[in-house]
């Protein structure tokens, strides 16, 4: 008919159908599989756990035997070299301890020059002078080394099984000096999920020996 406008619409844009991965893809987790990974993370850390304490509590016990272990022999080279003796003991506040399970909260190595088994550190101290040591001038006994507190398990024990000494005393010929005539001293130190004992063995002549055995002595 003369005047009638025909309308075209355009052609509507054909839609593609979602691939089959698509929807999987989306979805995420179901409920049974988060309760399964949550299971396998459990197992897991149960398993993993155990061991790692065990080898952080052995590492614990080995850094602290091997630092005393360090000390001891700085005490030897320390009297041999300077010609005095040097000490090296259990400490509780600024004195020896006089008892053996201190060894795992503190120690120190210093030259006690008037043998009363007190770290003088007062700056007025006349402690170690000219007279009785090595010393140029009057001044506090010196601390040459310190161990710290010890999380791990100590136990010290002389040649016939007795509770070991706290007092060692190194003599410029580099023999030790300590309570003991019962040589050698063994220090054992392990963690406590660890049948392990780090071995640190101290002889009559001041020689020291770190191993780490089941059991026995250090070879």
């Amino acid at each position: 008919m003369e005047g009638t406008v025909t309308m075209r619409h355009p052609p509507s844009t054909p839609v593609s159908p979602a691939s089959p991965g698509t929807a999987s893809r989306e979805r995420g987790l179901t409920l049974i599989e988060l309760i399964v990974t949550v299971i396998v993370i459990g197992i897991l850390a149960g398993i993993g756990f155990p061991a790692f304490q065990e080898f952080s509590q052995s590492a614990t016990a080995r850094r602290g035997v091997d630092d005393l272990a360090t000390g001891f022999m700085s005490a030897r080279t320390l009297a041999v070299t300077n010609g005095v003796a040097i000490k090296i003991c259990a400490v509780t506040g600024g004195a020896c301890s006089g008892s053996a399970s201190d060894w795992s909260s503190a120690w120190a190595v210093f030259e006690d020059c008037d043998g009363d088994d007190v770290i003088d550190d007062d700056a007025s101290s006349v402690a170690c002078t000219p007279a009785n040591s090595n010393v140029t001038a009057n001044g506090p006994e010196r601390v040459y080394a310190r161990g710290d507190s010890n999380d791990a398990n100590w136990t010290v024990t002389d040649d016939n099984n007795a509770t070991g000494p706290t007092i060692f005393t190194f003599r410029p010929s580099g023999r030790v000096f300590s309570s003991t005539s019962d040589w050698p001293v063994t220090f054992a130190v392990h963690g406590s999920a660890s049948a392990k004992s780090n071995l640190l063995i101290v002889s009559r002549l001041g020689q020291v020996c770190v191993e780490i055995k089941e059991s026995g002595e250090c070879g």
